[in-house]
């Protein structure tokens, strides 16, 4: 089932893995060990957190997202993000070298 809730995914260095949370669902977080892995998961948990929060009649917090907006999965964004992120420092850094040195 697709969502609406905005969802934030991050490395943590401490335990190897990608974690993923809800900002609007309080304590709603899942891990994996790919980017992929993690959202799949924390959909799952979106899932279980609202049934639950139905179950026992609490209020169910409106996703914050923007619905007339499509989002589309890209797969190994943030990585790639990363890897970009990467390419375009080191890009700086050769081109802040070969100023220095001239």
């Amino acid at each position: 089932m697709q969502h609406e809730y905005s969802v934030h995914i991050y490395w943590d260095e401490a335990e190897d893995v990608f974690v993923a949370t809800v900002p609007e669902l309080v304590e709603c977080t899942a891990s994996g060990a790919t980017h992929e892995e993690a959202l799949t998961a924390v959909h799952e948990a979106i899932e279980e957190w609202v049934a639950l929060a139905k179950s026992a009649r609490h209020p169910v917090p409106a996703p914050q997202g923007d619905p007339t907006k499509k989002v589309v999965a890209k797969g190994r964004g943030g990585r790639r993000q990363e890897r970009n992120e990467q390419r375009r420092l080191e890009r700086e850094r050769g081109r802040h070298e070969r100023r220095q040195s001239s």
